[in-house]
């Protein structure tokens, strides 16, 4: 590791709450205010905007299998 900074992942509509990478390292999912966003690491790309949580997100989950994300937020919610 060099320290040097690889990306920056800009278009949150607030701070960031939660970040997973997925098992593979190619994606991260972040929670910024109400929504999630599916980040494509390689290029920087947003993959999948998921809106619905009426509340800040504040925790994030890969299903076992890869193939879900679960959210949970503030507004006792939990999405997937």
């Amino acid at each position: 590791m060099s320290g040097k900074c690889l990306l920056v992942l800009e278009g949150s509509e607030g701070w960031v709450h939660s970040l997973i990478y997925s098992a593979d390292g190619k994606q991260l999912v972040c929670a910024y205010g109400k929504v999630v966003r599916i980040w494509d690491i390689k290029n920087g790309n947003c993959l999948l905007l998921l809106k619905g949580h009426k509340k800040w997100v504040r925790s994030l989950c890969y299903s076992l299998d890869r193939k879900q994300i679960a959210s949970g937020s503030e507004d006792k919610t939990v999405q997937i």
